[in-house]
């Protein structure tokens, strides 16, 4: 009996090596193409390294070379293609490739401009239909639609609201309200 035990204890030995060589293998080999990856994209000249980060200039590389060499102005964040989300409210599907199809990929539909502490996005609609926006919500976000306040809002996977536009022209603007302004008290540092 103690050599039957013996024999299972170093069959259960080997199984586990092997399991551990295998995930090592794997991880090496996913290390490996991730690292050959983004060698050769900062191999290549459509590439840019910014911050660590990288973004695919296509159009305006000579301008973006331009403003990195001569400026210093918020020119760089104007021109640059900004790829990763820098906060998004936790959800199982929020990732980078959903930010970018959800939100960076939607914001030529739309115009921008920020008056005060809100955010307003303009757009135009051939008919009155549901419209994801592409912005996300937090908790103390507010929303208003063509001067109506959203209240119950339905949300996709990362908290992008959906909305009825009407046909036309369609105003919405965006406010985080912190909760000093929530609960109306003054702060003093």
């Amino acid at each position: 009996m103690t050599n039957l035990m013996k024999k299972k204890d170093k069959l259960t030995d080997v199984l586990i090596i092997v399991g551990l060589v295998l995930t090592f293998s794997q991880n090496l080999s996913v290390n490996y193409a991730i690292n050959r990856q983004r060698t050769l994209e900062f191999l290549d000249p459509n590439y840019v390294v910014i911050i660590q980060r990288y973004s695919k200039i296509t159009k305006h590389r000579k301008k973006l070379q331009h403003i990195l060499r001569y400026t210093n102005n918020d020119s760089l964040f104007k021109a640059g293609n900004h790829t990763e989300p820098d906060y998004l409210p936790y959800t199982k599907h929020a990732s980078k490739v959903t930010y970018q199809k959800k939100i960076l990929d939607q914001t030529k539909h739309y115009h921008y401009h920020v008056k005060g502490n809100k955010l307003f996005l303009t757009w135009n609609s051939k008919k009155a239909k549901m419209k994801m926006l592409p912005i996300v919500m937090y908790h103390q976000s507010r929303l208003t639609l063509n001067g109506k306040l959203q209240t119950k809002l339905k949300q996709n996977t990362i908290t992008q609201p959906i909305v009825k536009a009407k046909k036309g022209k369609n105003i919405a603007s965006l406010q985080f309200i912190t909760l000093s302004r929530q609960f109306g008290l003054k702060l003093y540092c």
